[in-house]
């Protein structure tokens, strides 16, 4: 099957609408994503520039079809600098199509397409190579998505760069005053732009979408109000260090902790004062850890749990003994204690041999109703073989 240039043509337009309402499909079911919104711009605006090719007299099809070509090329490049986690700058995409305008001015424009197409692909190749230059310094998503767009990127610049030098005299073997379509290789320029635009999509969705669902999934595993790890990424936490532990032969202790009389403290000075509170003990725990494999998660209301892998129980006795100082320190007033300050009791348990998460918790939290039961504000610790079936 033989395609000419004007089929070309058409084709080019139809599917790069259909690319654009791709993206808008995946924006409008995340609206955080403005680089998708680029994108449609950097899409549908080639799309009706294209449109514009065909149905407007030549004159008026190079002048303004190009120009609006050109202010999708500016959309796709700042759809790259989104993706980058640079500022996006509306500003490009009408510069970009008064660039074109510009150069529309050149000496023997209107009637040598030698000019012209050197003019356009110059133009639409160094915004292409600028989309390019984003995100090779983009650090985050997926290096394969990365890698994939970029090198599309890279060849439709090489593509665009490189018909403007076959257009320059020394290389041109056709009329001057030939039309677009006439010039050699036009309609395979025109399909490779296509199944490049294709392709890109599919990158470019997959560069943005990763991340998003990366942050959504970590989201689900932080506490809103102390921004510590949940109870979920408590299990899922203690689950891998009790795995690491079992391969090393080394040990895993956890501390439960209680705020004494939180209750109390709500009834009292109000549930906005009870929050702040939490947050504050939160800060000071997460503070009193050294380690970067010691975590801190709240186990819920108000209890937290402090996961240390390779940890035995004289270790874990001082640094729970570390964190209860370190929220007396934060002299939080509460009227009708004794010392009328904010406490904490906990409780220390020690996973030996083939320990399972579950007995670790039930150990550690019947340690910390050992520590209530003696007075509250202390220690307490899981009596032997507590965590150890």
């Amino acid at each position: 099957m033989h395609l000419d240039a004007w089929t070309s043509l058409v084709l080019l337009p139809l599917v790069l609408f259909l690319i654009s309402a791709g993206y808008l499909l995946f924006w409008v079911q995340d609206r955080s994503q403005a680089a998708l919104l680029w994108m449609v711009g950097g899409t549908a605006l080639p799309a009706l520039g294209y449109a514009l090719r065909l149905s407007l007299p030549q004159a008026q099809a190079v002048l303004i079809g190009n120009a609006v070509i050109m202010a999708g090329l500016a959309a796709q490049w700042m759809a790259c600098r989104v993706i980058a986690g640079r500022q996006a700058w509306l500003w490009t995409m009408p510069v970009c199509a008064g660039l074109w305008l510009a150069e529309t001015r050149l000496p023997g424009f209107s009637g040598d397409i030698h000019v012209r197409l050197i003019a356009f692909n110059m133009l639409s190749s160094s915004l292409l190579g600028l989309s390019f230059l984003e995100l090779r310094r983009t650090q985050g998503g997926s290096r394969f998505a990365n890698l994939w767009v970029s090198g599309l990127l890279l060849l439709q610049w090489a593509s665009q760069f490189g018909w403007a030098v076959l257009n320059l005299p020394l290389w041109s073997h056709y009329p001057a005053s030939a039309a677009l379509t006439a010039s050699p290789g036009f309609s395979y320029l025109m399909v490779l732009t296509v199944a490049a635009t294709m392709l890109l999509s599919f990158g470019i969705i997959a560069l943005v979408r990763e991340p998003a669902e990366l942050r959504y999934r970590q989201a689900a595993l932080i506490d809103a109000l102390t921004g510590l790890g949940n109870r979920r990424r408590l299990d899922e936490y203690l689950d891998e260090a009790l795995r690491r532990a079992r391969r090393a032969g080394s040990c895993v202790a956890l501390i439960m902790i209680d705020v004494d009389f939180f209750k109390m403290y709500n009834d009292r000075h109000g549930h906005v004062a009870g929050d702040t509170c939490l947050r504050a003990i939160a800060e000071a725990l997460r503070a009193g850890l050294v380690r970067r494999d010691d975590q801190v998660m709240r186990y819920g209301g108000e209890e937290f749990a402090v996961v240390l892998p390779d940890t035995g129980e004289p270790a874990a006795l001082q640094i729970a003994e570390k964190l209860r100082l370190a929220v007396h320190r934060l002299a939080l007033p509460q009227a009708g204690r004794e010392g009328g300050v904010v406490t904490i009791s906990a409780g220390i348990a020690v996973a030996k041999e083939n320990a399972a998460a579950q007995s670790l918790l039930q150990a550690a939290d019947q340690a910390l109703y050992l520590a209530k039961k003696g007075g509250r504000d202390q220690v307490g610790r899981a009596g032997p073989g507590r965590a150890s079936g």
